[in-house]
């Protein structure tokens, strides 16, 4: 009997801006799949996005059945968005990786990766220019420090 060559998926990567369409149509189509995108489009602005809110408890024993109902669905969806976190880390490459620090929520990172990817060429080149404007900065210091012992001497000097 021949065998058959399994198929298997391999996730997009999101390693430069070139890879934002298929990186984004991945994460996207996973959270609608888990019913958790209202939660992280990056196109909502940030004050009117759905938020995930643990129900309230009810009042009395009668509400109690849905409130057990409400508390899967949290569960769930929580649940759905730390993968779908997990997934972004896991597609995200290396170089990307600093541009997840400080979000907040999916939607933080999905915002955060649009803007990067899509105005950046490559993180390398963000840190080669901060080198390059640290290092012209420190020039610059060493320059101003340099012009006040000259005018220490000078005044000392003229007077």
């Amino acid at each position: 009997m021949p065998q058959m060559a399994l198929n298997t998926y391999s996730q997009p990567t999101l390693k430069s801006p070139s890879d934002w369409a298929a990186w984004y149509d991945n994460i996207k189509t996973s959270a609608q799949l888990t019913l958790v995108w209202d939660y992280c489009n990056p196109d909502v602005d940030e004050g009117t996005i759905r938020k995930l809110v643990f129900p309230a408890e009810p009042e009395n024993e009668t509400g109690y059945a849905k409130y057990k109902i409400q508390i899967d669905i949290w569960n769930n969806r929580s649940q759905s968005l730390a993968r779908i976190m997990n997934l972004i880390r896991s597609t995200v490459g290396k170089d990307y990786q600093l541009y997840l620090l400080g979000a907040r929520s999916v939607q933080g990172v999905f915002v955060r990766m649009r803007i990067y990817s899509q105005f950046v060429s490559s993180p390398r080149s963000i840190r080669i220019r901060l080198v390059n404007i640290r290092t012209n900065i420190r020039k610059a210091v060493i320059r101003v420090q340099h012009a006040n012992n000259c005018n220490r001497n000078i005044r000392t000097y003229i007077n």
